[in-house]
């Protein structure tokens, strides 16, 4: 159902692109590279099937490597093709080749005891049954994706492609030890969580747990990073990348509040909250809007390159730590 989707939306991206690529070449200055677009989405959404289906196995070993493998070759070809091809383009490249690294690592363990035949009376009724996912986690993950990613192309719009190149890989280069660290840990999280609803007990004390583990396994080196980023960047990446340990400084506490809250969110889906998921990424998206909108107008840095990156993490660093409040009281009512 999901591959199906997936092919879909694939052929809708395409054509959009296709039949709109003067516009999006005239308003955002985005030649055809935009072609690329529909076929991460399809590398995406392949991947993540494949990848679900490795939890139902348990097959946690693959998982966890799959995400070391994407994470490292995404950093060092975003690397590679910035200082080879430079710009946005460049880190576009090292995206997608991330992102089919993914794949290819999860086909190589891919046997035919993962392929299950399903009957098109079981598929009719999974689709009934499962409605909520596509309805609400559909455009849940659009503006999950878009919060995370637009950022870059504002960036790149209003300030140039110099910052946010420099963003985005200082984003990047911060997220892969977390991604290290996190995902693997999430992958059984997500299977234990699932056993604990399907028998009806709490997952209080798992999600307390959890959260704990993310709390004392990340606060050194964010602390460290926050305190000490352009030293650090300037130590390891040379005088050039300063202006990066600044960035570095900032997104360091939104991305430690969004490591924390990570967990809510197989909460909300296993316990049918996927509206609420919705809801919160709605307000995720208003708050960079409002964020981008109001740069100018603050004297945070005297930069409104600066302003916006500091009202950014400011506001979805607060909007986390609601997520995980919320998460919380749900747990706390079963």
């Amino acid at each position: 159902l999901i591959i199906m989707i997936s092919v879909v939306f694939f052929m809708l991206i395409f054509t959009s692109a296709f039949i709109f690529i003067d516009q999006l070449h005239e308003f955002f200055s985005i030649g055809y590279t935009v072609y690329v677009i529909p076929f991460i989405v399809l590398i995406m959404s392949v991947s993540v099937s494949i990848f679900y289906r490795f939890n139902r196995d348990s097959n946690y070993r693959v998982m966890s490597a799959s995400k070391v493998v994407r994470s490292t070759a995404q950093v060092l070809a975003q690397l590679f093709f910035y200082f080879l091809v430079g710009g946005s383009e460049g880190l576009l490249y090292g995206y997608v080749l991330g992102e089919l690294s993914y794949l290819l690592y999860f086909l190589l363990h891919f046997s035919r005891r993962n392929i299950v035949d399903f009957e098109r009376v079981s598929f009719v009724n999974a689709a009934n049954s499962f409605s909520n996912f596509p309805k609400f986690d559909v455009p849940t993950a659009f503006l999950n994706t878009l919060v995370q990613m637009l950022p870059i192309i504002l960036i790149g719009y209003e300030w140039g492609a110099e910052k946010a190149g420099f963003y985005a890989l200082t984003q990047r280069v911060l997220s892969a030890p977390i991604t290290f660290v996190g995902l693997g840990y999430l992958d059984v999280f997500k299977k234990e969580v699932s056993v604990l609803y399907n028998n009806k007990k709490s997952a209080l004390s798992l999600y307390i747990e959890t959260i704990k583990i993310f709390f004392w396994v990340s606060i050194i080196p964010i602390v460290v990073v926050f305190m000490y980023g352009r030293e650090v960047f300037a130590f390891v990446f040379g005088e050039n990348w300063s202006s990066s340990g600044m960035l570095a400084e900032m997104i360091a506490v939104f991305l430690f509040f969004r490591l924390i809250a990570s967990p809510s969110v197989y909460i909300l889906f296993n316990y049918n909250k996927q509206n609420i998921g919705l809801v919160f990424n709605a307000i995720f998206f208003l708050f960079m809007a409002l964020s981008y909108f109001f740069a100018p107008l603050v004297e945070f840095y005297g930069d409104p390159f600066l302003n916006f990156i500091g009202l950014y993490v400011i506001s979805l660093s607060i909007l986390y730590a609601m997520y995980i409040l919320y998460t919380y009281n749900l747990l706390n009512k079963q």
